[in-house]
């Protein structure tokens, strides 16, 4: 087989996953592809964790995707939103290429039909908010990151209860330093008022017998 025949088999089964209509996960299917960074696999990997956003900023690394694929890859991007957040259709409009509020309301519909998605629709304020959605496969690279905040987030949290340790330890210090304080003064005053005391209840001294005695000439 040569390399042209390799490619265009590969090419059709990358095209056959993503036009599947009741096939939205594609973890299964990505180890085949993990290590390979060309046109196919890059379009697979959109499908599995991408967004359409992905695909729009930078089109040339994947392939040419239908009308039917680019709705799929669309839904498919909607649980994307964070659980019982809402979301303007303005927002959706724009992130997702949509014309109008009507084609927010029927990418919508269809996600929920789909399964991907649930949620509620608000016309009166034009917001979608959403309650639940599927979890789609994760970019190895965001594990990595994801380790890496978590790494970091864990050391910041030591750093930080070794400063409220150290905070109580000096706290500790300086109130075990105002109780010495404290008994030192009322050790003071107890021995002012016994001072005061004994010197108060001392009475003056009287002359002697022998002076009041004197007889008179």
């Amino acid at each position: 087989m040569t390399l042209d025949q390799q490619d265009e088999r590969v090419r059709e089964a990358v095209i056959k996953l993503i036009d599947d209509d009741g096939l939205f996960n594609y973890t299964q299917f990505l180890d085949s592809y993990k290590d390979q960074d060309d046109i196919y696999s890059n379009t697979l990997k959109l499908f599995a964790y991408g967004t359409f956003k992905d695909f729009s900023d930078n089109k040339s690394i994947y392939l040419d995707l239908s009308d039917k694929q680019l709705s799929k890859l669309k839904q498919l991007s909607m649980t994307s939103y964070s659980s019982d957040r809402v979301v303007e259709y303005a927002r959706l409009r724009l992130e997702l290429d949509l014309e109008s509020n009507e084609s927010v309301e029927e990418l919508f519909i269809s996600a929920v039909n789909n399964n991907l998605i649930q949620g509620k629709l608000n016309q009166l304020s034009n917001t979608l908010t959403v309650h639940s959605n599927i979890k789609r496969d994760i970019h190895s690279i965001d594990i990595h990151s994801l380790k890496n905040f978590l790494d970091q987030y864990s050391a910041n949290i030591k750093q930080l209860l070794g400063s409220f340790n150290d905070i109580e330890v000096s706290n500790a210090n300086h109130i075990n330093h105002i109780n010495h304080v404290n008994t030192q003064h009322q050790q003071l005053f107890s021995k002012a008022i016994q001072y005061h005391k004994s010197h108060s209840s001392t009475k003056p001294q009287q002359p002697s017998s022998r002076k009041r005695n004197r007889a008179h000439p």
